[in-house]
Parts: structure tokens; C-alpha cells; sequence
């Protein structure tokens, strides 16, 4: 199946998961993408990001 493009938003609490599922989520694209070994921890820019300021969210959306 050919790989899919588009954004995946991960909304959650503080010490709900979310580097867990992140984690999961590079991992899963590394295997997709034919790359070996795992993901390295320290390095989870590299396909995600996180946002505090929800400004940027309200701008995206149209939403105030």
C-alpha cells in the first residue's frame, strides 16, 4: 500500500502517553519508510513537534 501524507494530532494531558505514542508513531514510520533500528528517544523532532501556545492552533483552525 502506498504510504499516506497528512498531519496525525496528538492531544493530551501532561504524563498522559503522549511520548509513548509519539515513540510509537516514529517507529512506524521508520518501518515504512524501510529504515532500520529504532527510534532514538532524544531525537523525536525529527518527524513531530509539540505546541503549548494555542494561538497558533486558533490561527490555523479560523477560531479564536
Amino acid at each position: 500500500m502506498p504510504p499516506k501524507s497528512g498531519i496525525v494530532w496528538i492531544a493530551s494531558y501532561p504524563k498522559s502517553g503522549n511520548t509513548w505514542i509519539r515513540a510509537f508513531l516514529h517507529n512506524l514510520t521508520r518501518i515504512m519508510n524501510g529504515e532500520p533500528g529504532e527510534q532514538d528517544i532524544n531525537e523525536m523532532a525529527r518527524f513531530s513537534t509539540w505546541e503549548l501556545d494555542k494561538q497558533r492552533y486558533a490561527d490555523f483552525l479560523g477560531l479564536s
